[in-house]
Parts: structure tokens; C-alpha cells; sequence
């Protein structure tokens, strides 16, 4: 199962992965959905001092190494990071980009295990959401059902993410703690059965809100961007 890390070597490996992020050229469009991560961090590390305040008893029974953190398809590790800078002990990221692929069933039996095993206070799950989003469907219509096709065929791979985010969620829940998942509100994986399964489940609340209010700004002009965002939580 996976080792538990000291919080100073996983500040270092997102330290190192991000910096190679950066030395990459970035677009207009990356440019804007690294603001969003930021927006999303701190809105997810919100919920984690939360949880952190109304949970420190049980660190007592399950190690001063429990983390606050645990962040699901990471990419850029901006809540892992965001989490380190703010005092909270975040796990190392998992992700493609640190080596993860829950494509495998057995690397995501291993981090379900390691959930119990670590009992983490929040575990935030970002999983991949451009074969769900409303420019996906509008594409289907102006390319035709060749397009359709073989759309529907990349989602059913992307399937076995979606159920892997309510597995996530279930561990969670089952052991009293906190799961956070976020996506544009208008996404389709939002009707598929593991997220409805997901909003089922008790204990679970939905929110949509504008990422605008939450200080969500145009990258080159400065101006408010709504980027309309759902949410499901635990807390």
C-alpha cells in the first residue's frame, strides 16, 4: 500500500512537479483554468479546517499522521499545496502526472485500501470532466453521429472513473469523514449513475454557485468570469 510520507518530502515532490508545470508554455485557456484550481482550493481547504476543527479527537486513535488532505486526480496539486502552505498535512497528490493511472484496477483498489488505512479527514476528487462538458455535446451536433460514436465510446472508458469517485465517496462516508467533488454545473457526468448514486447518498449536499463571487477573474482582462460550478459534499 501506499507510504505514508513526511509533510516536508510531499511539499517537495509538488514543489518539483509544479515547477516543471511551469516551465511548460502556457495558453490563455491554461492560464484561466489555473485561476479556477486556485478558486477550487481554497474553497475545498475551507472545508478541510472545518473538518479539522470538528474531528481532531480521532487523530488521537488513528496517529498524529492522519491527513487533513487527500486530493484525487490532482494535475497541478493546487489544494495539496494550498493545504501545506495553510499548517494541513496533505498526502502526496494522486494523479497521472505523479504516476497514479485509475484506469488499473488494481492501482484504484489500492488508494480504496489506503483510504481505510489512513482515514483521511477530506479526500477532494477532481476526476476528468472534458468528455462530459456542454461543448462536447454541441461538438456532437455539428460533426455529426461518427462524432457521437465514438464519443460515447471514450465515455464508457471514462466510466470506470466516475464509479471510482462514488467508491471514493462510499469509504468516506462509511468511515464518518469528508468527500468534496466539483464540475461545471452544466456537465453531463452529473446524470450518469455513479455521481446521481453520489448526491443519493446520505449526508450529501449539492451546491451550484459562480465562481466569479468567490473572486474568479479573466486572466488578461482582469474581469469577474461566473464559470457556473456544481459541487456535491459530505459537509
Amino acid at each position: 500500500h501506499t507510504t505514508v510520507e513526511s509533510p516536508e518530502n510531499v511539499y517537495q515532490i509538488i514543489k518539483e512537479r509544479r515547477k516543471r508545470q511551469t516551465d511548460r508554455k502556457q495558453g490563455v485557456h491554461k492560464r484561466y483554468l489555473g485561476q479556477a484550481r486556485s478558486v477550487m482550493a481554497c474553497m475545498a481547504l475551507t472545508l478541510a479546517t472545518m473538518v479539522v476543527a470538528s474531528s481532531a479527537y480521532v487523530a488521537r486513535s488513528k496517529g498524529a499522521l492522519r491527513p487533513d488532505v487527500v486530493e484525487v486526480f490532482a494535475n497541478h496539486a493546487e489544494i495539496s499545496k494550498t493545504a501545506h502552505d495553510m499548517g494541513l498535512y496533505a498526502t502526496q497528490p494522486y494523479d497521472i502526472e505523479f504516476g497514479c493511472d485509475f484506469y488499473d484496477p488494481q492501482q484504484r483498489s489500492e488508494l480504496l485500501q489506503t483510504l481505510e488505512e489512513q482515514y483521511p479527514r477530506l479526500v477532494v476528487v477532481a476526476y476528468p470532466g472534458t468528455l462530459w462538458s456542454l461543448l462536447q455535446e454541441l461538438s456532437c451536433a455539428g460533426k455529426g453521429q461518427a462524432y457521437r460514436h465514438k464519443l460515447k465510446k471514450r465515455r464508457r472508458k471514462e466510466h470506470v472513473l466516475l464509479e471510482f469517485t462514488k467508491q471514493i465517496f462510499e469509504t468516506q462516508n462509511r468511515n464518518g469523514q469528508d468527500a468534496l467533488t466539483e464540475q461545471p454545473a452544466n456537465s453531463v457526468s452529473r446524470e450518469t449513475a455513479p455521481i446521481v448514486a453520489i448526491t443519493e447518498m446520505p449526508g450529501v449536499h449539492q451546491v451550484v454557485g459562480d465562481m466569479c463571487r468567490f473572486g474568479l477573474k479573466h486572466s488578461e482582462t482582469g474581469g469577474p468570469v461566473r464559470k457556473r460550478s456544481w459541487c456535491a459534499t459530505t459537509s
